[in-house]
């Protein structure tokens, strides 16, 4: 099937398909990552019992279905509970002191929150943090463009194997039965200051409100430059002044980096 697929998809095609998905979602297709893209596209003609890239063009074209599906494809939902846990750490020792400080009305958005790991682990670091949170307004926005990856993280429902990474945050989760399989599912009483939301970040953005703090977290490297400077002047708009943006290990605000104090691990702070 490999060498039937290279025969069916020729580098134009290739290029085609590349422009589709940046022009609709700003993700670079490079050709560094073209094997990993035609096995998914292998698998997802068997479904569809599509036989070559013109006839799925023309397809996908046409359906707006078939594009979501596409975009669900192509989109990496690869994430973890306290992935970077530096950021967590001083989110709980600093920012949300800092914040409680001086406000009730707190705003947080997991940009890229892919299966709901990250906006997860900023809840219970809110929780464990904030003696009594309901003397606070506090609210997660969490948002993705991938619609599976969406509705994994508002179920709130993972493998067992995470309980044990969890193991510091058990009043966080209980287990359940899925399927007879054991798993585990975060308490609604962490999931209920979380919305999940679909959100293209390269088409308006609906929020009217700033936040004081954002996680945009291994986004940016999957994005062309010229979509990732978009990105950082959408979030700097919607950002407080004195607020905190946190970005990925391999990330950084480039050309804002003058509107932004360093914090150290790509953490940075606005500038009033």
């Amino acid at each position: 099937m490999r060498d039937l697929f290279w025969q069916l998809i020729t580098d134009e095609e290739y290029q085609t398909l590349k422009e589709l998905i940046e022009s609709a979602i700003g993700i670079n297709l490079n050709f560094k990552r073209r094997d990993f893209i035609e096995n998914l596209l292998i698998k997802r003609f068997k479904e569809l019992d599509i036989s070559d890239f013109k006839s799925y063009y023309k397809f996908i074209k046409n359906n707006e279905q078939e594009m979501t599906c596409l975009i669900n494809l192509v989109t990496n939902i690869s994430t973890d509970f306290f992935r970077e846990k530096h950021h967590f750490e001083y989110m709980s020792n600093h920012i949300l002191p800092m914040l409680m400080a001086s406000k009730r009305k707190i705003r947080l958005w997991s940009a890229g929150c892919s299966t709901g790991e990250e906006p997860y682990s900023i809840a219970m670091t809110v929780f464990e943090t904030i003696g009594n949170i309901y003397e606070y307004d506090i609210k997660i926005l969490a948002t993705d463009i991938n619609t599976n990856a969406l509705e994994m993280a508002r179920e709130g429902i993972y493998n067992q194997s995470y309980a044990e990474k969890l193991s510091d945050h058990v009043k966080s989760f209980h287990v359940i039965e899925d399927n007879n399989i054991k798993k585990i599912q975060i308490n609604n009483v962490v999931r209920e200051i979380i919305a999940f939301r679909k959100l293209n970040l390269l088409e308006s953005w609906p929020m009217k409100n700033l936040f004081d703090v954002i996680f945009c977290r291994n986004v940016t490297i999957y994005l062309k430059p010229e979509v990732t400077n978009q990105l950082f002047r959408h979030f700097d708009k919607l950002l407080e002044p004195g607020g905190f943006l946190v970005l990925g290990h391999s990330e950084s605000l480039n050309l804002f980096s003058s509107r932004y104090i360093c914090l150290g691990k790509t953490m940075y702070k606005k500038v009033r």
